[in-house]
């Protein structure tokens, strides 16, 4: 089976973590493996050798506002890398990856959208400019995802809240 992980970065974090786990176990049990990053950050969790890595050559536009103001264009990139690497199965994590993901079914993107979300209400229940929007494109995006596993009830509950339909989300607890 072929298997692509999108994710952010590979630097520090929970979520980098469980995606460098995933991908090494993903091999070991006979996958064929790909990771696509959103950025081009230090990988600071190992992964094998075997698996193909892959940064958006748009990249170089995630900055500041442009890691929002761009995600059409980081979609339109990782639907034509899914289209060339032809998985069986792709799944994302983390809110901006998780974005990007569900924007490249718009350009094409006929594999199923699934979604690893971590955190939901810390994030962008605040105020500001940043958080209004992605609220916004949560709430309008992620009901476009064919599945989404939240990592515990509590981020359930927050997709829920966004009025996200309860039977694409189902709890899966952090692997790690």
């Amino acid at each position: 089976m072929k298997i692509v992980l999108v994710i952010n970065d590979m630097s520090v974090g929970g979520a980098q973590r469980v995606v460098s786990s995933l991908a090494n176990y993903y091999l070991a049990i006979g996958n064929e493996v790909t990771v696509v990053t959103l950025q081009n950050l230090e990988v600071r969790y190992p992964l094998d050798k075997k698996i193909k890595q892959i940064t958006l050559r748009s990249s170089i536009l995630c900055k500041s506002f442009g890691k929002i103001l761009f995600l059409p264009v980081f979609a339109r990139e990782l639907k034509k890398i899914i289209d060339i690497e032809n998985p069986d199965k792709t799944l994302s994590f983390l809110v901006r990856s998780n974005l990007v993901h569900t924007l490249s079914k718009f350009f094409g993107n006929s594999k199923a959208i699934n979604l690893s979300e971590r955190t939901i209400s810390s994030l962008y229940y605040g105020g500001g400019l940043k958080a209004s929007i992605m609220k916004t494109l949560i709430k309008t995006l992620y009901p476009k995802a064919d599945n989404i596993l939240a990592i515990s009830e509590g981020v359930k509950e927050s997709l829920c809240s966004m009025h996200i339909d309860v039977s694409k989300i189902n709890v899966v607890f952090n692997p790690v």
